[in-house]
């Protein structure tokens, strides 16, 4: 097995204005009535649209949630991030911030 990449952190804001837009008027339309395309759409940019940073301190994250636990950039070592899903666990980095390295956090 080689060394995984080091994936950056896809947001909404790293998305062009006009995608960004789109994904506003569309999370304006209540799920049930949305068409196929639109559900599709937002499904591609699932990531972009599910991820949020937290708390930052400069350009380092300190807290972050999500839908994908990866090797990341730019999180501090410490830093902590929820997966988000029906059990919403805990990772705290012990990494650094060039290359994230997630350990589950024990307890609660």
């Amino acid at each position: 097995m080689g060394a995984r990449n080091i994936m950056e952190f896809k947001l909404k804001e790293q998305l062009p204005m006009g995608t960004q837009r789109e994904i506003k008027r569309i999370e304006g339309v209540e799920e049930g009535l949305r068409t196929s395309r639109e559900v599709a759409f937002l499904k591609a940019l699932e990531p972009y649209v599910k991820n949020k940073v937290l708390k930052k301190e400069g350009d380092l994250i300190l807290e972050a949630e999500g839908i994908e636990l990866d090797k990341y950039s730019g999180f501090r070592k410490g830093a902590k991030f929820t997966l988000l899903g029906k059990t919403k666990k805990v990772y705290d980095n012990k990494g650094d911030e060039k290359s994230s390295k997630w350990s589950l956090r024990k307890g609660k």
